[in-house]
């Protein structure tokens, strides 16, 4: 009788020992989600600032100097995300995850449509021609070419427009 009392309490001893492992490692894996979780979260919200802070430099600081080369680069990383218009003397290209559209004295010219090309360095060089090195004007337009101030409009139906200053 009394190796059946050893033999039940040294059984409930090693349930109760597996069970605070056990509950130990769903904590752990609770706690490890809660931290990833948050990490993804501040990882969004800082992404968000440092693309609105960019936005803001480009579009709305009435003190920021763009060049051929800034446009190009902010393309090439935003491709898609965003509609935009370059604007040289009186061409304008609009590009958008659709294709290109050019623009003669406001008459369409000529439309082609989207390859994953048109986002790239060489492209957007091209298009701009030797223009590439001059200074430009940022400023946030809607369909109707109106200017929007505010750049939490641009996750509206906005165009992000590109013009040669004179």
């Amino acid at each position: 009788m009394e190796n059946e009392v050893k033999e039940t309490v040294s059984i409930a001893i090693s349930i109760a020992v597996i069970s605070l492992i056990i509950a130990a490692a769903m904590l752990f894996s609770n706690l490890s989600y809660k931290a990833y979780n948050y990490k993804l979260q501040t990882d969004a919200i800082n992404y968000r600032i440092k693309t609105k802070s960019e936005l803001y430099n480009y579009f709305v600081n009435p003190n920021s100097e763009l060049s051929g080369s800034d446009i190009i680069d902010f393309i090439t990383v935003y491709d898609k995300a965003y509609k935009y218009i370059i604007a040289i003397d009186n061409h304008e290209y609009r590009l958008r995850f659709t294709g290109l559209e050019t623009y003669r004295d406001g008459n369409l010219v000529s439309t082609e449509t989207a390859n994953d090309s048109m986002w790239t360095q060489a492209y957007i060089t091209e298009l701009m021609g030797e223009n590439v090195t001059g200074r430009f004007t940022g400023e946030i337009v809607d369909n109707l070419g109106e200017k929007v101030n505010d750049i939490i409009e641009v996750d509206g139906d906005v165009w992000l427009k590109f013009e040669l200053e004179d």
